[in-house]
């Protein structure tokens, strides 16, 4: 759920962002300003020596005290880092996105690090049972395909879609089965075990956590539930399918009572939306569906007398009743192995990273984001499970990588001034041992920091 002003307002009373003002809180967002430190790249004597991430190696800086009234001027293609003056201490039920404000990009400063986004193109999968672009999706709320902490599939909605910037560099993963995904290197892709790792840190052979669909008996969707380790235990590791409309109904409304079935109100059962399942007992159900093919009592009647007729003459003959004993010791077969676990076809037990490659446009494409209730994770036509937000991180200040994309001109920033917007999330607390608060490596950061070992 996306915070508005009174909401933010009661978040400075608490003390989760500590040096705003009221003043600064707009309708659904909180004005950042600028922090005295900065970090500067500077100049080396051997020529342009390379740094390498994986070792954690950091850039030749210094630091700087920006003077209150001069500020700083940034040259040209300079990139520096900031800090913010606001202070945050977000609990595990409270995640933030940092915007640039709108005035600064158009004089061509750009925040390097504006969130975890994916290129326009971007199928999203939807319960309706449509796969729609990502781009196509900004300012609707609908459902999609989420994960809980148990490896189960379900229901998550989305409550915002929005352009978060235009960027000239992206990763492109292609997985096993050939699908691919276009994303910033920063957005954090779920792995099989249940973690994240950034997308532009993905390795080959890297297992992902998959999903995938299909449609199956009586034309019913189903879909994969993988029932991986998450919150440290495995629970069915090789995973199994469950009827979509089943999961979604459970989800919402608990356990489905002993001789109740779920129908789809307008027919179509590939559309999953919990708007169109309804709960009714078999007999309604049966009910329901012959009305509909027998209008009158009469229609009913006959129908009936030509069903019975017709299977009378069906099973006198030797070789339909043969294929009907096969098919129903087949079906108890798969009956006993939905309730006591089936194993899953290679193809379907993951994905597997073949190449991340890096993508450099000399035109800046607009990527996209979006926030998923509660469980804060869903699926993408590429048949994987990805992430967008963090929340915990706390008693640290915001590091704002910022840099002049102009040709000609120098940019001069002051302390104080105010920078960008920051908007504020609430979801279903995550578990501590999973919060940034005890895995992010930049809490308790008081002033602009350079990358960390």
């Amino acid at each position: 759920m996306l915070l508005s002003y009174n909401a933010i307002c009661e978040l400075i009373e608490r003390g989760v962002v500590v040096g705003a003002k009221f003043e600064d809180v707009n309708a659904g967002s909180l004005d950042i300003h600028l922090g005295t430190d900065i970090l500067v790249e500077q100049d080396t004597d051997n020529g342009f020596p390379e740094i390498d991430y994986r070792a954690r190696q950091r850039m030749h800086m210094s630091r700087y005290v920006m003077d209150p009234l001069s500020g700083y001027a940034l040259a040209p293609r300079e990139a520096i880092l900031a800090s913010s003056a606001e202070t945050f201490n977000l609990p595990n039920n409270i995640c933030a996105e940092y915007k640039l404000k709108s005035s600064m990009a158009r004089i061509f400063l750009e925040h390097l690090n504006a969130g975890w986004c994916f290129v326009g193109s971007t199928g999203i999968p939807l319960l309706d049972g449509s796969t729609v672009p990502i781009a196509s999706l900004v300012g609707k709320q609908f459902w999609v395909y989420s994960l809980d902490d148990c490896g189960e599939v379900v229901p998550g909605f989305v409550s915002r879609v929005w352009e978060t910037k235009q960027v000239t560099s992206t990763v492109v993963v292609t997985l096993d089965s050939g699908d691919t995904f276009e994303c910033t290197p920063e957005h954090r892709i779920m792995l099989r075990h249940g973690g994240y790792c950034e997308a532009q840190h993905l390795l080959r052979g890297t297992a992902l956590m998959p999903f995938y669909r299909k449609t199956g008996q009586h034309d019913h969707e189903f879909v994969y539930c993988p029932s991986t380790v998450l919150k440290g235990k495995w629970k069915n590791p090789k995973g199994r399918w469950h009827k979509t409309h089943t999961l979604v109904d459970a989800a919402l409304n608990g356990p489905l009572p002993e001789g109740y079935c779920v129908h789809h109100d307008n027919h179509n059962k590939a559309d999953n939306s919990p708007g169109n399942l309804l709960r009714m007992t078999a007999q309604e159900h049966v009910a329901l569906h012959n009305a509909e093919r027998n209008r009158s009592p009469e229609q009913r009647r006959i129908a009936s007398e030509t069903m019975r007729e017709t299977n009378k003459a069906l099973w006198q003959d030797p070789e339909y009743a043969a294929r009907r004993a096969i098919a129903a010791a087949k079906a108890a077969a798969s009956t006993n192995n939905k309730r006591w676990g089936t194993p899953i076809p290679d193809e379907y037990k993951n994905h597997k990273v073949v190449s991340v490659q890096h993508r450099r446009r000399r035109t800046p494409v607009p990527v996209y984001d979006m926030t998923v209730e509660e469980h804060h994770n869903f699926a993408i036509a590429a048949g994987v499970f990805v992430h967008n937000c963090d929340a915990g991180w706390n008693g640290s200040k915001l590091t704002l990588e910022l840099c002049n994309l102009a040709r000609f001109h120098h940019i001069r920033i002051r302390p104080g001034d105010a920078i960008g917007q920051m908007v504020f999330f609430q979801h279903e607390p995550v578990p501590e041992d999973r919060s940034y608060a005890a895995r992010g490596r930049y809490n308790g950061d008081t002033t602009v920091s350079a990358i960390k070992e």
